[in-house]
């Protein structure tokens, strides 16, 4: 009887060997990863370049800085676009054989799978007298796909955003309200030479060309200094000037200013005006003026509160040396 026990015993055990044994042979069948959510966080690019019909070159540039919380996407693009005079000679209004535009619009839109929806709901320019800042907004349905989003609006448009590598994915947009908040940038370099030529003939055919030197100096945020403008006027007739019996005349004019600087941003005053040479012809007297404007490497734009709104594009002739 016992040795009965011990085989039943056998048996059994060799029967739960068996049935996990076979139990081991199922395939097991591993649910498939979750798929990441598409995500449109971070920063993109798109740039054209293109010459138009008057052989002028433009460069379009934009930067679009998103932020998605679940389907919800917003953010802003910073668009410049900058003209070179294909000819050499200068754009009429800018007096420069260059210049740029800059525009920010404000974004807002949704994600559905690749789907995108994406409108401009704002924009802001900066100041410029040869545009009024006017602009249509824009909405746009897009693709994304890996590292682009193609984006398409009516009629015709399409243009293609990569996303830029080193972004920092996730983080929210920049916004105007969070750039003013930041530490007050460092005052642009002012100080130096600087220089701005103009020609012109008038309604009696007189040839008028003037010159400024701008001698400006610097303290940190703060700008003091003189303006020196020369005009000279030849007769278009060849009759002679009464104030200078020659049909020519030169008048030199010097203006004192002070303003200040930050970051790229200048605004001047013209505080008092005298004649230093060229008595006793004169020129057309103007009212002292007020400038602002933005201060580059080169160059320095400026615009006059004076009526007829004078735009000036200094050149930088020489750096100060000293104080």
């Amino acid at each position: 009887m016992q040795h009965g026990r011990v085989g039943v015993a056998v048996l059994a055990a060799v029967g739960v060997v068996a049935v996990v044994a076979c139990g081991s042979t199922r395939p097991v069948v591993r649910p498939p990863p979750p798929r990441a959510a598409p995500d449109v966080s971070g920063t993109w690019d798109w740039d054209v370049e293109e010459r138009n019909d008057d052989g002028d070159t433009r460069v379009e540039r934009e930067v679009w800085h998103l932020s998605q919380k679940g389907r919800d996407i917003e953010g802003y693009y910073d668009r410049v676009l900058t003209v070179h005079s294909g000819d050499g000679r200068p754009f009429e209004c800018y007096q420069n054989t260059r210049y740029e535009k800059f525009t920010r619009f404000r974004i807002s839109g949704s994600i559905e799978g690749a789907l995108v929806r994406l409108r401009e709901t704002s924009y802001e320019t900066r100041p410029d007298p040869c545009d009024r800042g006017r602009r249509s907004m824009t909405a746009y349905v897009g693709h994304l796909e890996g590292g682009t989003i193609t984006l398409r609006w009516s009629p015709a448009g399409q243009q293609v955003l990569r996303r830029r590598a080193d972004a920092i994915v996730g983080g929210p947009p920049d916004t105007m309200a969070s750039v003013t908040q930041k530490p007050r940038p460092p005052a642009a370099s002012i100080a130096g030479l600087w220089r701005w030529e103009w020609r012109s003939i008038d309604a009696n055919g007189d040839e008028r060309t003037a010159r400024e030197d701008w001698q400006l100096r610097q303290r940190e945020g703060r700008v003091s200094g003189t303006v020196d403008r020369t005009v000279r006027v030849v007769s278009g007739t060849g009759v002679a000037f009464s104030c200078s019996q020659r049909p020519e005349k030169v008048v030199v004019m010097r203006y004192a200013l002070s303003g200040e600087v930050s970051g790229r941003r200048v605004e001047l005053t013209e505080l008092t005006q005298s004649q230093l040479a060229g008595s006793p012809c004169t020129v057309d007297p103007s009212p002292l003026a007020s400038h602002e404007g933005e201060i580059g490497i080169e160059e320095m734009v400026l615009s006059t509160s004076s009526a007829n709104g004078e735009r000036h594009v200094l050149r930088r002739i020489s750096p100060q040396t000293g104080e």
